[in-house]
């Protein structure tokens, strides 16, 4: 079971459907990088997970797992690069959710993988786990390497900037964005300083895109809340705001002015405790101060997206 969420899940769970699970073996069987043995070999990797010398072998010559599983896969070779995920042995594509993590789990491990690759990986993965409303998060440190552990996804994204959504008419160019997204994702957890610069940077892209495609004018000096200012002002975030309801859209306005204290308090946390300038003393921003940097950037872009849409 999850330690990350000890209460919350039985061991027989299968909420990750065949879907996701082909999608997840895919990935690990038929990207070289992200082979799911790493650094190892299939005995090495799978005995960290099981004990290979208690399950029985398949073939006849040999008295348990191990032993058939370095016959067929060190020795020989011939089983196949996906074997492991059709052997009922181990049940890993058919059986509960928390005996299919805690292999993922295992092939972004520091002795699997190094530690950029398995960084990458884990956005793969949690790419294509969201959808069943699990991700790979990082979970302590060894050697100055991450551990990562796995939970269920309790909030609308988690610690995954998947609350905004790119797919935009309106939106031309997705790469500049998506790069902060996915640093955002990356380092939220392990790195919360840096997830609060990328935040930053990432509504700060957001105002410049829509500046630039409205023909609005800005400094690159400009600090966060006079682009913020200069986008309204383009996008016409102003006056009434529910056409013949003067309650309605005193709400709503009271609504955007909060929205405009957001944008300064953000751009105030990333000075304070958020990579993008020198500090004698280490910041003490932790995760759920990223989160709510995360949440609050969503918060501003998504809405400013829909008026974008609608202009």
């Amino acid at each position: 079971m999850n330690p990350a969420d000890p209460a919350s899940r039985s061991h027989t769970a299968r909420e990750i459907t065949d879907i996701t699970r082909q999608a997840v073996i895919d990935t690990l069987t038929l990207d070289r990088d992200y082979f799911w043995v790493g650094k190892l070999d299939e005995v090495t990797f799978l005995s960290a997970l099981y004990d290979l010398h208690d399950l029985p072998s398949t073939d006849r010559r040999y008295t348990d797992a191990a032993g058939d599983i370095h016959q067929h896969c060190i020795n020989n070779n011939d089983w196949g690069e996906g074997w492991v995920f059709g052997d009922t042995r181990f049940s890993i594509r058919t059986g509960p959710d928390d005996a299919f993590l805690r292999f993922l789990t295992r092939t972004v491990h520091p002795l699997v993988r190094d530690p950029e690759i398995a960084e990458s990986m884990v956005i793969r993965l949690n790419e294509l786990l969201a959808p069943d409303s699990y991700e790979l998060v990082a979970d302590g440190t060894i050697s100055g390497r991450t551990l990562y552990n796995w939970r269920r996804i309790s909030s609308f994204h988690g610690d995954r900037p998947a609350g905004l959504v790119l797919d935009r008419a309106t939106l031309d160019d997705r790469t500049t964005l998506d790069r902060h997204l996915r640093r955002i994702e990356a380092s939220i957890a392990t790195d919360p300083e840096a997830a609060i610069g990328a935040c930053k940077e990432l509504i700060e892209s957001v105002f410049i895109q829509i500046l630039d495609d409205l023909g609005g004018t800005y400094k690159r000096s400009d600090d966060l809340p006079t682009l913020y200012k200069a986008t309204s002002k383009a996008l016409g975030i102003a006056g009434k705001s529910v056409e013949g309801d003067a309650a309605a859209s005193s709400a709503v306005n009271g609504l955007l002015r909060g929205l405009a204290s957001s944008v300064q308090s953000l751009g105030e946390l990333r000075n304070k405790i958020g990579t993008g300038h020198g500090r004698g003393s280490p910041s003490t921003a932790d995760r759920r101060h990223a989160r709510l940097a995360l949440n609050s950037a969503v918060a501003i872009s998504e809405f400013l997206f829909d008026v974008w849409d609608t202009r």
